[in-house]
């Protein structure tokens, strides 16, 4: 990923003003696509790569496990972090280190799969025959746990999957280490240098392109953040405003600024695609915001819903346009992104105070919460911003006095889990548990609140492992949340 620092800040304010339960779905997502990959993707990989070393040599097997070797060792080394966060090998250099080290390494195991025509021509066909549904299961898999909120952490980086048909990528495949993090930063190649470094300490995680994560989770692209988005916290309106409004005066202007003088790069065809995508992902947010207002919301209905389907095939080819746009434009991009990046530790340093002011003299019903700057900048971000939206109505257009705020943790949960609801505003609250599918199992609470917030627990002994739907009404508002079981 590229340097983005910017990006990411935007993003920032939207976690943080409109997704506190992001979190939780993420872990949530994390177990799906893991799950479907062991499932449907990782016997692919293994049975090709099985047949494909039954074609080798005593020599090609021998020097396919010292470039492994090698490539494990680099792994290990980039992944390293301290306790303040910070990971290693993510600065400029690194990353281009990082490339050049992982380009040779598959260059060479690319030699020995050309040796070998017949089984490079199956693999190919296989994986060329695969990709395109695993990517779009992949993708249903993300935008399920994250409606209207984008594609997710791995769907939206499916330029991985472009890699999969490359022979060099499976004769480096580690069968041993069957995890899903594994194919996607393998796939991206070079973009696996940018590793993650674990620490004790509460993440102030500075590597530009690597993940500096203190205990708890942090990310440090660009800027670094505290981890703190814990179940138990709860939104403030003068946090959330004071942020906006400092992000509206001083951050958005100047991305606005870089983002316009770029147009100069693109030509017709691409403004008009870029902004096509940007239509579409507006008209979608509302779609979705819509629907869950609407009295036809149902858990687990937009499953088959062929409206959705339809948004969403229209919205993948939209951003594979945009995609390749930022490929054709990556050093001019890359140079926008360094403009902006030389604000980001101001900007990050203001945020800070504003958030720490709040940190203090909580109440029972606003606990605070630590700024959490998420890991979504790409290009495709940058290219997507539209800077004739002058108030930017796009991040901060949902109003969160009528915004039902719903956590269910533990997730996966073995025994019991807790339902954590904000925003209720003194209203019947109903909490019922369905099947994903949207039949419904129990009623879970019915009660009457008194005041903005309450949490109850329930027991999951009595079911089975699967995934479930915890629905939500307070008044006329409803929110549905997945819940997976796993004892």
């Amino acid at each position: 990923m590229k340097k983005s620092g910017i990006v990411i800040l935007l993003v920032a304010f939207v976690g943080m003003s409109l997704t506190m339960a992001q979190q939780g779905r993420q872990q949530q997502n994390d177990t799906e696509m893991k799950a479907y990959f062991e499932k449907n993707i990782l016997p692919v990989v293994e049975a090709e790569q099985k047949n494909f070393y039954k074609a080798l040599s005593t020599d090609e097997i021998k020097k396919l496990e010292e470039l492994k070797g090698q490539m494990k060792t680099r792994m290990n080394r980039t992944g390293k972090g301290n306790g303040s966060g910070n990971g290693n090998g993510n600065g400029r250099g690194g990353q281009q280190q990082g490339r050049q080290a992982f380009q040779s390494l598959f260059t060479e195991a690319s030699k020995i799969a050309d040796a070998h025509p017949k089984e490079k021509k199956h693999f190919q066909k296989t994986m060329d025959d695969n990709k395109d549904k695993w990517m779009q299961d992949l993708t249903k898999i993300c935008e399920e746990n994250n409606p209207g909120g984008g594609r997710g952490h791995y769907a939206n980086n499916s330029p991985m999957f472009d890699h999969f048909s490359d022979p060099g990528w499976l004769l480096l495949w580690d069968k041993d280490r069957k995890n899903f993090q594994q194919m996607a930063r393998m796939g991206r190649k070079g973009s696996a240098m940018h590793g993650s470094g674990m620490g004790k300490g509460n993440g102030q995680g500075k590597g530009r392109h690597g993940d500096g994560n203190g205990e708890g989770g942090g990310h440090g692209n660009g800027i670094g953040m505290q981890n703190g988005m814990g179940p138990n916290q709860n939104i403030n309106p003068e946090l959330r405003a004071e942020i906006r409004d400092y992000a509206q005066k001083n951050i958005i202007p100047v991305i606005s600024k870089e983002r316009k003088a770029f147009d100069s790069i693109l030509n017709d065809t691409e403004k008009d695609q870029i902004a096509l995508a940007q239509g579409k992902r507006k008209a979608r947010r509302i779609m979705f915001r819509e629907w869950y207002k609407s009295e036809d919301f149902d858990p687990g209905a937009r499953r088959d819903d062929p409206n959705f389907d339809m948004m969403r095939e229209d919205m993948q080819k939209s951003m594979k346009e945009v995609r390749a746009i930022a490929a054709t434009h990556d050093s001019e991009i890359e140079k926008s992104m360094d403009n902006i990046d030389a604000y980001s530790k101001v900007w990050a340093s203001k945020i800070k105070t504003i958030t720490d002011k709040y940190q203090s003299g909580q109440n029972n019903n606003s606990r605070g919460y630590n700024h959490h700057l998420r890991q979504m900048a790409s290009p495709v971000n940058f290219l997507l911003f539209n800077y004739n939206e002058t108030e930017n109505t796009s991040l901060f257009d949902i109003d969160r006095k009528n915004m039902l705020i719903v956590e269910v943790y533990p997730n996966p949960a073995t025994s019991h889990a807790t339902v954590r609801i904000a925003g209720i505003h003194n209203q019947l609250t109903e909490v019922n548990l369905y099947t994903k599918e949207g039949s419904m199992i129990k009623p879970l609470y019915n009660e009457q609140v008194e005041g903005e917030e309450v949490t109850f627990g329930f027991s999951v002994a009595d079911l089975e492992n699967n995934i479930y739907l915890v629905k939500v009404k307070a008044g006329e508002t409803v929110v549905a949340r997945k819940i997976i079981v796993q004892k």
